[in-house]
């Protein structure tokens, strides 16, 4: 369910497995889609890490085919920090254009020989005798399945439908991003991507020469304004804003006989972790694996499963770990 980056990575990931793969989506595959069709809406950065993720399922062009600039580094209150390098050179990350992202996944998805159901949306999980064996469309069909792997990203349907326990790491955080556009060339000297700390939270600028930059902002829920970063100020302002609930939180368990929840459908954290379609990759490959692991094996069903939660924790809980060290130490008091 879902066709996002853990979404495509589970269907893919199965699919290469041998197994009969069926991918939900309320997107639609567009072929040749360009930068030109689309709306304007913020990019996302992602760390060059994801290209040997990406290769692992056949969707390495992805990056290039989508990135709207690049990035060698990010300048954290006043510090340049560079992504790192090897003997090819410095690496350089990139800010990418979802919905072009997204559709390169999805049509590589398609030639995979997964079955596309496209603009459609999920409206139950169905279960026989406390196990779950299928999911029943809006459009009323039913479809049975060994294993569902929810990767509706914050939507987050089946933990919901199931009812399954919230676990909270965080106060209510809220996440705000859009766009400025036809910025003056001056505010390119230094065309670096950007993070601004304050007590109250942070804010994240990504310059996309000649004349845009996406920008987003973090602040507790009692906290929120949502109006751009003063920075931008003196350049433009913003057309659009979108908002989200990035409060840190994970369901347990992320399995049951039948299901398996990656990305954010398992669990959320907050933008600044940079990591976001990283993760939703790694935990879409590792959801696939188990999935494939538990039909090729179903004796050891209970063990796999148990694998994949203790894996999945055991990374979200380092991260949660890891950023509050961070905040503390740049003095973003979100914690006190």
């Amino acid at each position: 369910m879902g066709s996002g980056p853990a979404g495509v990575a589970a269907a893919i990931t199965c699919s290469k497995a041998g197994l009969a793969t069926t991918l939900v989506t309320r997107a639609t595959f567009r072929e040749g889609l360009s930068s030109g069709e689309i709306p304007l809406r913020p990019s996302e950065s992602v760390h060059p890490g994801i290209i040997s993720l990406l290769q692992m399922i056949d969707v390495g062009e992805a990056v290039k085919i989508s990135s709207r600039s690049v990035y060698d580094g990010i300048t954290v209150a006043g510090n340049h920090q560079p992504l790192g390098s090897d003997e090819s050179g410095a690496w350089t990350g990139n800010h990418i254009d979802r919905i072009l992202f997204d559709n390169y996944l999805l049509g590589v998805a398609k030639k995979q020989s997964v079955t596309l159901i496209e603009s459609e949306t999920v409206s139950e999980i169905v279960e026989d005798a406390n196990r779950v064996a299928g999911i029943r469309l809006a459009s009323k069909k039913n479809i049975r399945a060994k294993y569902v792997i929810d990767a509706s990203g914050h939507k987050r349907f089946a933990g919901k439908k199931l009812k399954f326990k919230e676990e909270f790491y965080s106060p209510a955080f809220y996440v705000w991003s859009g766009v400025v556009e036809n910025l003056d060339p001056s505010f390119f000297n230094a065309p670096q991507a950007q993070f601004i700390p304050d007590a109250n939270g942070w804010s994240w600028l990504a310059p996309e020469p000649p004349d845009c930059c996406t920008w987003t902002r973090l602040s507790v829920l009692g906290a929120k304004e949502f109006h751009q970063p003063p920075e931008l100020n003196a350049y433009g302002s913003t057309k659009e804003t979108f908002a989200f609930n990035r409060r840190w939180r994970a369901f347990r368990p992320l399995v049951k006989e039948g299901l398996v929840l990656c990305g954010d459908a398992a669990a959320i954290i907050d933008p600044s972790a940079g990591q976001g379609i990283l993760n939703a990759l790694w935990s879409g490959i590792k959801a696939g694996q188990c999935v494939a692991q538990c039909i090729s094996n179903p004796m050891m069903e209970s063990f796999t499963l148990a694998q994949y939660d203790d894996w999945f924790m055991q990374q979200f809980e380092e991260k949660v770990k890891r950023l509050k060290e961070y905040y503390s130490e740049l003095g973003i008091r979100l914690f006190e």
